[in-house]
């Protein structure tokens, strides 16, 4: 209750650092420990690779993101919705990037071995997501490849700050939607340690997937928010803005990206 007051009245700075100091008072855990992510199948097919997606950063966030993207796959391709660490009640927060990122690729590891799937992220999740692919890597189990949906290019000054931006954005649109406050003050600890962040290199291929329209986010954030990657992959843009891409555009993203992995399994030869 208090954070919506201060999300309606008080600047987007003030319901930054009032989240700050909530996450401060959770319960962390290391690398190696941690509550495990909840893996969703949200649609079936026989279609090679599986697509495990991570939501957003920004509360409220979840599989519920994914619905409409899966909807349209759904008889072509598995699509999984995987939930981030710290986000859920009663789980503790990550100390670090290390231990949130170890976390998701254990869990993924368990569930699909050596590969079969390729990894998505949406907005904020896409750093998540190449986060995590870092670390398959380097366990000597990459995905296929790593789809990042409108990511911007970088986490850019005051990010939580922008992040409490959306979140009234979303709650205006979506006024339903429960705000928890294990997913607010979530979103304060994944800004805090993704900022000034840059990711590193990869091996796998990786789809960009941009929204044509930038106008509607870079007016909520500015510059800061325009899509990109500073590292090799493919653009497509679609029609549409960052929001509509997983709402009334959903069915264009899914059948862009699921074109895509068709050329992933090609280039494998994999059937299934």
């Amino acid at each position: 209750a208090l954070f919506r007051t201060v999300l309606e009245t008080g600047s987007p700075q003030q319901a930054g650092d009032l989240l700050s100091m909530a996450a401060r008072l959770r319960p962390v855990f290391a690398t190696g420990a941690g509550d495990e992510p909840e893996l969703l199948r949200l649609s079936d097919g026989r279609r090679e690779p599986d697509l495990v997606c991570l939501p957003s950063l920004i509360a409220p966030t979840g599989a519920h993101q994914y619905v409409n993207f899966a909807g349209a796959l759904r008889g072509r391709r598995q699509v999984w919705a995987a939930s981030l660490p710290g986000y859920r009640p009663g789980e503790p927060l990550p100390a670090d990037l290390e231990a949130a990122a170890e976390r998701l690729a254990t869990t993924l590891l368990r569930r699909f071995g050596g590969g079969g799937f390729a990894l998505g992220g949406y907005s904020s999740g896409g750093w998540m997501a190449h986060e995590v692919v870092r670390r398959l890597e380097a366990a000597g189990a990459p995905p296929a490849g790593l789809v990042l949906l409108d990511t911007p290019r970088t986490t850019g000054a005051a990010m939580l700050g922008g992040m409490t931006v959306i979140t009234r954005r979303l709650l205006d649109r979506f006024p339903r939607l429960p705000l928890a406050d294990e997913q607010v003050t979530a979103m304060a600890r994944y800004g805090e340690l993704l900022d000034d962040w840059r990711p590193l290199p990869v091996t796998i291929p990786t789809l960009l997937v941009g929204a044509a329209q930038e106008g509607p986010l870079l007016e909520l954030l500015g510059e800061d928010a325009r899509s990109g990657w500073p590292l090799e992959h493919r653009r497509t843009d679609l029609a549409g803005d960052h929001f509509s891409l997983l709402e009334e555009d959903a069915a264009a993203t899914a059948l862009t990206v699921d074109r895509w992995l068709d050329t992933l399994r090609d280039r494998a030869g994999g059937t299934r």
